[in-house]
């Protein structure tokens, strides 16, 4: 038996174990199987690595030894716990070529080597600290003491402009270069950390590749990789590398490193939010005043369902989600720009591939608050629920329960999520804000939020009341009735894009502000959320049920036929389905058909395409409490050029099985065929317009946008004109129409008021008399229940007549 050093115990102990799967370094680096490259195999590379579980004794007994050794050299040490996941970049040959995670070549665990700390710290030093200092000559100079600085051709041209940022030695001579005053040390976890899955998902490569526009036509290609779990905490430690007259630089540089740690971020894609640590709550680094950042605030007034990068919500709105639709609504905001200029402003500020943005999001490290999360199984009704209509997916029908049940955990309503903006310069600030503000004002987060789950509106927070008016947008938080709120979000829009140079739908290749938007808000308000959205889902239920199989006992709309016709005689239908202009794929199954499905499907250049809705629903809650709802419309080109679409006939999972078993028939067939793919339509959508007709026509709207609309004017005017004055009869109800306790109690208080009223209205008692007879009689009558007394009435009239009669 050989004899090992102790020192080399640990290591031993993890080597030997690499065959059991516990040294995540290794596996990542060494023993993952090659797969063909395809996005769908990297998920199960990355699995196999997160699976790869570490010693936490032996770490225990690692960290124990570097805590002697730091000791001996008079360290200043503490721990901060991360509040985001971490993407350590690090170039390394793998097979999952975004691993992103700095794993310790010897143990395996991740950690943060001492080189990019110290980059971290010199960062925030020269970019936050310095610019806020009186003397910023001085403040140069502690820099480059504590970092050290090389005669390289930066220093040289910082010299040239500021001449007096050199530093000299004891002879006053300048010394060209030296090496810092500090050490930063790697940062390692204080328990094993654990490695997660993420996801990036890009949903226009074309557009980014230049390739192509950001239409709502690309479906998302998501690439998984590993990222350091949030929460987990790490050790940090700085020491002296002179002991002499430099000890008041330590206490500065862990001041530094704590600031960008909290503000700045670790790790690759932070401008994403990835990184971010928490505050040290005994020595807290706060942004100076000087610097580009604002705190701002959404409320959720409607259920958020947040997938997360595990499918299922476990904690609050990514900050890498938030980035992807505010990337999204900038580009609506701008839809006046061309191409070329839109691509390169949108990686101006948000970044690229190859080029840091200017502008951050990330969590705010101030403000921030626990929210809560109910898990799945939350009853949303039974069959036909309006509400389960609307947020079908994430919610589901269950045949065992006879209910619509949520599939999935989600985050209630009334909650805020509280964020922060990091920009470079006060222009990008103001650019991130009102991609943030169009955002709330006409979208939402999450799964089905263009069916009203999961909106949020801009909610007060320090400082963000003030940036509205410095952008020359209104806070709509604070409009307590729908034609307030009409006129400020018209406000608002027209802030942002104006009506004069929208272009046209048919010219706009992404969802963005055209000459064809168009906004509706319920005239009438509701108590709560889901009262808003079920009357909103009333109506385009109804509208969608004549079109397709209509079982409010009437006869199947034109859908319906058409594509029965078509899987029934296997041919290509003449004409696209009209429900299909809400968004494709369409599916329509037939029970008559023993469970066969018809499924429309976008296709160009071989591949399958999808395209989101143009309509997007939402729920507004007003200063007072109250919920509205409202519908934009916001056409663009509906697909790209050369597209065509498909119409497969789908067996049912069992059929389809069986079908397979046997081998006698396709469980999928293209009726279209090759040469004979349906046209899609053009950007005028003539049924969605129909609906939106449908809605004006009921009187239960307002028009917030212009926008042309055949056949009819959805807008009465641009604000709400003022209902007539009351006339004296109904003014005089109003004051005498209370609730009575009974029918009979009402009665005899009308009775009572209008003997008492000949005195005070002569002129109009005669109409009185006649309405206060109408309301009583409606009422019993609705209720079939005889009158009471009910010549009273009558009497009090002739007696009126005879005294007016001469």
């Amino acid at each position: 038996m050989s004899i090992i050093p102790h020192r080399l115990q640990s290591v031993e102990r993890l080597v030997s174990q690499v065959e059991l799967g516990c040294h995540p370094g290794l596996m990542l680096d060494k023993l993952l199987k090659g797969v063909p490259e395809k996005s769908e195999y990297t998920g199960d590379l990355a699995r196999s690595v997160v699976a790869a579980r570490g010693d936490n004794d032996a770490l225990k007994h690692l960290l124990a030894r570097r805590s002697e050794k730091l000791a001996a050299v008079g360290a200043q040490t503490w721990t901060q716990k991360t509040v985001a996941p971490m993407a350590l970049h690090l170039a390394r040959a793998s097979l999952l070529e975004n691993a992103n995670v700095c794993l310790h070549r010897t143990y395996g665990f991740a950690y943060l080597p001492g080189s990019g700390l110290k980059g971290m710290a010199r960062a925030w030093a020269e970019t936050v600290w310095r610019p806020a200092q009186t003397d910023k000559t001085a403040a140069q100079r502690t820099i480059d003491r504590i970092f050290g600085f090389a005669d390289t051709k930066e220093r040289k041209e910082l010299l040239h402009e500021n001449p007096d940022v050199a530093v000299f030695g004891p002879d006053d001579k300048e010394i060209k270069s030296h090496a810092g005053a500090i050490v930063f040390h790697d940062a390692w976890p204080t328990k094993w950390p654990e490695l997660v899955i993420d996801i990036l998902a890009c949903h226009h490569d074309k557009y980014y590749k230049g390739e192509g526009a950001p239409g709502d036509w690309e479906s998302p290609n998501l690439v998984n990789f590993l990222t350091v779990k949030s929460g987990t905490e790490f050790g940090f430690a700085l020491s002296l590398a002179v002991k002499s007259g430099t000890e008041s630089y330590l206490k500065l540089a862990a001041t530094w490193l704590k600031g960008a740690l909290t503000w700045v971020r670790a790790g690759a894609k932070t401008n994403a939010g990835y990184g971010q640590f928490a505050m040290d709550s005994k020595e807290p680094v706060v942004l100076p005043e000087k610097s580009h950042h604002l705190p701002v605030s959404l409320k959720l007034v409607s259920r958020a369902f947040l997938g997360g990068s595990t499918g299922n919500a476990e904690n609050v709105l990514r900050t890498s989600s938030l980035r992807g639709l505010m990337r999204a609504w900038w580009r609506a905001g701008n839809s006046h720009l061309s191409l070329n200029e839109l691509r390169e402003r949108e990686e101006s500020l948000f970044g690229h591939a190859s080029l840091g943005g200017k502008l951050a999001t990330a969590a705010d490290a101030v403000t921030g608050a626990t929210v809560s999360v109910e898990n799945a199984g939350i009853d949303f009704g039974g069959g036909g629920s309006k509400l389960g209509y609307l947020a079908y997916g994430p919610v589901g029908y269950s045949k065992e329960q006879k209910k619509n049940i949520s599939q999935r955990a989600s985050l209630r309503a009334g909650q805020n999520l509280h964020l922060r903006l990091q920009a470079r310069d006060e222009e990008s600030l103001t650019e991130g804000f009102k991609a943030l503000w169009l955002m709330a004002a006409l979208g939402g987060v999450g799964a089905r939020s263009r069916r009203g789950w999961g909106s949020v509106m801009l909610d007060a927070c320090v400082g963000s009341r003030d940036f509205h008016d410095k952008c020359g947008l209104p806070y709509l938080a604070a409009c307590s009735t729908t034609t307030e709120y009409a006129q400020h979000l018209r406000a608002g829009l027209n802030r942002l894009v104006p009506e004069g140079v929208r272009p046209e739908p048919d010219a706009l290749d992404w969802l963005g502000l055209s000459t064809g938007t168009t906004i509706l808000v319920s005239t009438g308000t509701f108590p709560t959320y889901e009262a808003a959205l079920e009357d909103l889902a009333t109506h385009f239920m109804n509208f969608r049920s004549r079109l397709g199989q209509n079982r409010n006992n009437g006869e199947p709309g034109e859908d319906y036929h058409l594509t029965k016709h078509a899987l029934e005689n296997g041919t290509a239908p003449d004409s696209l389905p009209k429900r299909a202009q809400f968004g494709l794929p369409y599916l329509q199954t037939y029970r008559s058909l023993d469970g066969v499905t018809g499924d429309y499907t976008p296709m160009l250049e071989g591949k399958d395409l999808r395209r989101a809705s143009s309509v997007l629903f939402k729920v507004v809650r007003l200063e007072n409490g109250k919920f509205l709802w409202q519908v934009a419309y916001l056409p663009s080109r509906f697909l790209p050029e050369g597209a065509e679409i498909k119409l497969q006939k789908k067996l049912p999972k069992k059929k389809e099985r069986e079908s397979s078993r046997k081998k006698k028939e396709e469980s999928s067939v293209d009726l279209t065929g090759e040469g004979n793919r349906l046209v899609p339509p053009s950007a005028s959508l003539a049924v969605v317009e129909s609906f939106l007709l449908e809605l004006a026509g009921q009187a239960r709207c307002l028009k917030v946008a212009d926008a042309p609309m055949p056949e009819a004017n959805l807008l009465p005017a641009k604000v709400e004109p003022p209902p007539p004055p009351p006339s004296p009869v109904e003014s005089f109800l109003n004051r005498h129409n209370p609730p009575g306790p009974n029918d009979r109690g009402r009665h005899e208080h009308f009775v009572r008021v209008l003997k008492n009223a000949r005195d005070e209205m002569p002129d109009h008692f005669a109409d009185l008399c006649a309405r206060c007879y109408a309301i009583i009689y409606g009422e019993l009558a609705g209720k079939k229940l005889k009158p009471f007394k009910s010549d009273t009435l009558f009497k009090l009239l002739d007696e009126n007549r005879k005294k007016e009669e001469p």
